[in-house]
């Protein structure tokens, strides 16, 4: 990434500085919507002489916020890639003065060690929106959040920015947030107990609390979700004398990571031999994940892609050869990453047009979404008929399926 100069930093925290709260923006919302008005004028009359006209932007759009932990200097190596160290003074840290001052010790007050960051992205055309910013001393909690977003959302339809959805990332404060504004009571994994065509259903919207009869969806952010899923694979290996990672019954092996290191030596051993590699892409840091390697979308990316998905069902279903011993386990991780390709690299991630309920698209979400609902099906029936196999959701212990919270993530992925 390639990162802005020191005088053009100073230039933009000169000239951008704002108090925390949506009161200390309101000039600049005012000044933004002048401007979008100015655009969309310009744009109508530059385009009322084409044949079919273009679409006038409508100034409706997203709200994405991300919560941001205020630290000093980051010391970084650019060789190893890796954070070294940190410093921090209040004399140079001038452009973060009104979040991160000193204080006097005796004061009650404490330094900010959080912000809740807002941006407003127009939906139909390439406007930009940075909105306000909240601090606090500590990390954030559900209800601080929805009084944020109460906020911000009034001052963004106050001058005729309307908000038809909201992006966040799959943080527990963040489900707790999405629960409280759609009325939700139905536990972690969003289950009705009552008679539904579908118990697993869930509804990630909520009426525009200052538009009428316009409703504001909850959208995690696809990224974000991509990396769980990869990461919740990860974490699955079977340990020795006791099972530990992914069952989708009980009898049945573990399944995870195990296959996909397979697939790392083979391709090693096809290298070694200058034999074309089936999986290009794929890296030994991707095998051996640190904290940076989860962090990053790059390796998740490729483990769901085609040329992965192909050389597992190769290796477990060998044309005219015995199976190997892993064959069922490999199998199960191959029908893993393909729903979870299905839901993202051919899904929300796609960049194709969603022109109509019926479109791949959607069919796809649908369909990689079903795998994880009926595997959880599978488990709590098992769990009804055999006692002795008690299957608990919430249990931070229970690995036989993915976590509460990416599986409800996956629930609003899907619904929204």
């Amino acid at each position: 990434m390639q990162l802005p100069s020191e005088s053009s930093l100073k230039d933009f925290t000169g000239a951008k500085l704002f108090s925390p709260g949506a009161a200390a923006w309101e000039n600049h919302v005012k000044h933004e919507a002048e401007r979008y008005q100015q655009i969309r004028k310009g744009v109508a009359e530059v385009c009322s002489d084409i044949v079919p006209p273009a679409r006038i932007p409508q100034q409706e759009g997203v709200l994405i916020f991300d919560e941001v932990r205020v630290i000093g200097k980051i010391l970084w190596n650019s060789k190893s890639q890796r954070v070294y160290g940190l410093a921090m003074s209040g004399d140079e840290l001038s452009s973060l003065h009104d979040m991160y001052k000193t204080v006097d010790p005796k004061s009650r007050l404490q330094k900010t060690k959080y912000c809740l960051q807002f941006l407003w992205r127009d939906c139909t055309s390439d406007f930009d929106l940075i909105g306000p910013y909240f601090t606090s001393e500590g990390s954030q909690s559900s209800s601080h959040i929805i009084v944020c977003l109460q906020d911000t959302m009034r001052l963004l339809h106050k001058h005729g920015f309307i908000v038809n959805s909201i992006v966040c990332d799959g943080a527990s404060t963040n489900l707790a947030a999405i629960k409280t504004s759609t009325g939700s009571n139905n536990g972690p994994y969003g289950i009705s107990e009552g008679p539904l065509p579908n118990p697993h259903e869930i509804t990630p919207w909520f009426w525009n609390w200052y538009i009428p009869n316009i409703p504001v969806f909850w959208i995690i952010c696809p990224s974000h979700q991509l990396k769980n899923m990869i990461n919740a694979l990860w974490q699955s290996k079977p340990v020795t004398g006791r099972k530990k990672g992914f069952q989708t019954h009980h009898a049945s092996p573990v399944f995870g990571w195990e296959a996909i290191e397979s697939m790392w030596r083979r391709e090693k051993d096809r290298r070694s031999k200058n034999i074309s590699r089936e999986v290009p892409g794929l890296q030994e840091s991707y095998i051996k994940r640190d904290s940076w390697t989860k962090l990053n979308v790059r390796p998740a990316k490729v483990m769901q892609q085609e040329q992965v998905l192909a050389e597992l069902a190769q290796y477990a279903a060998p044309i005219g050869q015995q199976p190997p011993s892993d064959a069922e386990t490999t199998m199960m991780t191959r029908d893993y990453l393909r729903a979870a390709s299905l839901l993202f690299e051919n899904g929300v991630l796609s960049h194709e047009v969603i022109n109509s309920t019926h479109c791949q698209v959607l069919q796809n979400i649908r369909e990689g979404y079903q795998f994880f609902e009926d595997w959880l099906d599978t488990l709590l029936d098992e769990n009804a008929q055999q006692k002795e196999t008690e299957f608990l959701l919430t249990s931070p212990r229970e690995r036989r399926f993915i976590s509460w919270q990416v599986n409800i993530i996956e629930k609003v992925l899907k619904y929204s």
